[in-house]
């Protein structure tokens, strides 16, 4: 079991059951989005009619620390020097201020909860489904554009039917398609500025700061580990790593349980846990831990140092052509080579094709 977590204390959409508080970050540098208004989460109030994540921002389960119990700022993390035998305990926080080392190991903690009502807790309200769920973390275009020596990974939480209210009031007065969960009326939602679709993600992100310029965060696969509810007398949980494809089964009135399929995954640049569906209600909230580990990519030394250009005839538009030309490379000897360039209104490449039998 990994010993940095710490656990998710169920909440009944309407009443509190226990206000033990969730991991959380010192101090509040995250930046999420969209950039929305958040929801006051008042005891007895009922749920969202549609799905919707993480808005409510005086959450209990996640009330210390930077986050104060604020939903948006989902994603956090904690610095294990020299790999995940030196993960700290305690919180997880939004800036890690020690200069991350190669080999060194991130682990992050993702916070999640579809703010919609619970639709199988035997009452006469419900809310859709979120459907098709993906949480993960993102490690692509991450250096900060001011500061090089800073990381920023992004977190997100997307489902297909995922949506934001501009105005989070309008939420009791909305029409809502039942088999879908799509606002069916004419409220204003978050929408792409350039696209104009629906908006279906949310993002938060946090500072890790990096000892030398060049490194990068790299996802460490089986890393992933998953906590969650699964029954309202908040005493039976999931709490364990998802190395695969696996079913969770939650105690519930009506009916008597519900099963949610998931699985995890990975690439180059993200990680990230796949859900079915999942049902609104604090019952079905959770944390998410992924790992990354510290690496510095060699450096490619250019292959062409210098390049010597002897062109007598026309250069032509939105066309290849060659060129006699002498190339040396970085120990200055003579690359022989085919060089190319193609020229479109005065702006072109040049390309440097090895021979054949260069290995």
């Amino acid at each position: 079991m990994k010993n940095t977590k710490s656990l998710i204390i169920g909440l009944i959409c309407s009443v509190l059951i226990a206000t033990t508080a969730f991991a959380a970050t010192i101090p509040n540098e995250s930046r999420f989005f969209p950039d929305r208004e958040g929801v006051p989460y008042v005891q007895g109030e009922q749920g969202f009619p549609f799905p919707t994540f993480n808005n409510f921002i005086n959450n209990p389960n996640i009330a210390s620390g930077g986050r104060e119990g604020d939903e948006r700022e989902f994603l956090v993390g904690k610095h294990c020097i020299g790999g995940v035998s030196g993960c700290p305990g305690g919180l997880y926080y939004n800036t890690l201020t020690q200069p991350l080392q190669e080999g060194d190991v991130v682990r992050f903690e993702l916070y999640f909860h579809n703010n919609a009502e619970d639709p199988y807790d035997g009452g006469s309200l419900g809310s859709p489904n979120a459907e098709d769920v993906r949480i993960g973390v993102q490690f692509d275009d991450i250096v900060d554009p001011v500061y090089d020596d800073m990381l920023r990974p992004r977190g997100f939480i997307y489902a297909d039917n995922n949506q934001y209210l501009v105005d989070p009031d309008d939420k009791n007065s909305v029409s809502v398609d039942q088999n879908t969960g799509e606002i069916s009326s004419n409220h204003e939602l978050f929408r792409d500025e350039n696209t104009n679709s629906v908006i279906r993600y949310a993002l938060d992100d946090m500072q890790t700061f990096i000892a030398e310029y060049g490194m990068v965060l790299e996802p460490v696969e089986g890393s992933t580990w998953l906590t969650m509810l699964l029954d309202d007398d908040n005493d039976i949980f999931y709490d364990g790593p998802v190395t695969g494809p696996m079913n969770l089964q939650f105690e519930t009135v009506s009916p008597d349980s519900v099963t949610i399929s998931v699985t995890p995954g990975i690439d180059s640049n993200k990680i990230f846990i796949d859900f079915n569906e999942l049902p609104g209600c604090f019952r079905y909230s959770g944390a998410v831990y992924f790992d990354a580990i510290v690496t510095k990519p060699p450096v490619e030394e250019p292959i062409c140092e210098e390049l010597l250009v002897d062109h007598q005839d026309p250069i032509l538009n939105n066309t290849y052509s060659r060129f006699n030309s002498i190339a040396y490379n970085t120990d200055n000897e003579n690359f022989e080579s085919d060089i190319r360039y193609w020229v479109d209104e005065g702006f072109g490449t040049v390309s440097l094709t090895p021979p054949t039998d260069v290995p």
